[in-house]
């Protein structure tokens, strides 16, 4: 494994941002998806896919992101992966409140979660017919990027990942940008360095990126009051826009 499975951090909400999102929720391949088109002046045929943490599409900051992703041309999609069950929002980390929440991730196994997304994907590309597709995965949803760089997408960019199983690091193709926190006990230095390792020995396209005085969950819900967590937050967003502009 090349990063632990999820604990406290990834289910601490952190900072809500302010902002209204642009997009739509809407049901797409029996799933509900936010979706952000970009203007059609500004608009190209490539799709990026964002795969979010633990509280899906509950919380504006994925739409914000998505939203900034289609100013640059990309049509975006959020596939609502737990089926409107994502963690509560307003859960707290007690002794039941951390039985609750391993109770909740055992359901939500990859299996499952791909029997959602993999459709979503192959609508995607009869709808949208992409010249490419790139995916963004946050916390929880870094290790689906994971597993559709193994061919099904062509590039891919994750942030704080969680159970990332060393055999899926080993399958990736396409080109990944992995952002890092330093205070992070499910990616610490040794699993960054061993994702490292792994796509060295390969000969991956990979970059990684660690964001110093930052914690687990900095790229989706940072503190925009906070200089530092501002700072990771926003370079991170561009630091995926590049990679994709790189990689698409």
């Amino acid at each position: 494994m090349v990063s632990l499975p999820p604990a406290k951090c990834c289910a601490t909400l952190g900072h809500i941002w302010n902002g209204e999102p642009t997009g739509k929720v809407t049901t797409f391949a029996q799933v509900q998806t936010y979706i952000s088109a970009p203007q059609e002046k500004q608009a190209n045929p490539k799709v990026v896919l964002i795969l979010t943490d633990v509280f899906g599409i509950a919380t504006p900051n994925p739409k914000l992101i998505a939203d900034e992703i289609a100013k640059q041309g990309y049509t975006v999609l959020i596939p609502d992966l737990f089926a409107g069950n994502p963690y509560p929002v307003d859960a707290k980390w007690d002794e039941e409140g951390t039985k609750k929440f391993h109770e909740w991730h055992a359901t939500m196994t990859s299996p499952v979660i791909n029997e959602r997304l993999l459709p979503v994907l192959e609508e995607v590309r009869k709808v949208y017919q992409p010249t490419s597709i790139g995916a963004a995965g946050y916390c929880f949803g870094a290790k689906y990027v994971v597993q559709l760089l193994a061919g099904q997408i062509d590039a891919g960019f994750i942030a704080h990942p969680t159970n990332v199983l060393k055999e899926e690091m080993e399958q990736v193709k396409g080109p990944l940008f992995i952002a890092a926190a330093e205070v992070d006990n499910i990616f610490p230095l040794e699993k960054r360095n061993e994702s490292e390792l792994v796509l060295k020995e390969k000969k991956a396209t990979y970059s990684i990126a660690l964001f110093g005085g930052v914690s687990h969950g900095f790229a989706t819900r940072g503190d925009p009051n906070n200089n530092k967590e501002k700072y990771a937050k926003e370079k991170a967003l561009w630091d995926m826009l590049y990679w994709f502009q790189a990689y698409l």
